[in-house]
Formats: C-alpha cells, structure tokens, sequence
C-alpha cells in the first residue's frame, strides 16, 4: 500500500515531542488530493452514538494490541458493523508509529 510507506515516513519524521508531550498526529487525503497525504491540524468526527462507541471501541483495541505486540504490531483499518458504512465511508486507519 503505497500510502502507508507515505505514512511511515511521515510518522517518522514528524514524531516527537511537544513541551516533554508526545502529540497524536493526525493524516489524511482529500478527495480532491487522494494521491497526497496531508498531515491535518484538526479532524473532526461526525456520526451517530454507535458508531462513535464502535470507533472508541477500535481505537481501545488498537491500542491493547500495540501495548501486547509492540513494534511488530503496524496498523489496523476499522470495519464498520453498520451495513454499506465500509463501502461509502472514510477509510479509518490507526497506525503505530513505532513499528518497523
């Protein structure tokens, strides 16, 4: 997948601290820049409860299995259990920045 090596090595070189903080960084494509990842300043969220509770629920996943694999773990896109929500919806990945 040729936009997470994008993601790695924008991971890499933007990773670090802000005032002794470690910052979550937040990328994106544009439908009109769907080639260029982009790294946002701000992205907001908009759905219903349960699909903000499934999304919480995958960002807690996500990160149990980074804290048991490390750095082998690399990243995980979300999956909607709302029918037709996968196929029309915003592709939704968490990636490790530690990983290899």
């Amino acid at each position: 997948m040729a936009g997470l090596d994008s993601l790695r090595s924008a991971s890499a070189a933007l990773a670090g601290n802000v005032n002794g903080t470690r910052i979550v960084k937040v990328f994106g494509y544009s439908h009109k820049t769907k080639d260029e990842l982009l790294e946002l300043y701000e992205c907001t969220v908009s759905d219903d409860p349960q699909q903000l509770r499934e999304l919480a629920s995958f960002f807690e996943s996500c990160a149990t299995a980074i804290e048991k694999s490390g750095k082998d773990w690399n990243h995980e896109h979300f999956l909607s259990s709302q029918e037709g929500i996968n196929k029309t919806g915003p592709s939704i990945v968490v990636f490790n920045s530690d990983a290899e």
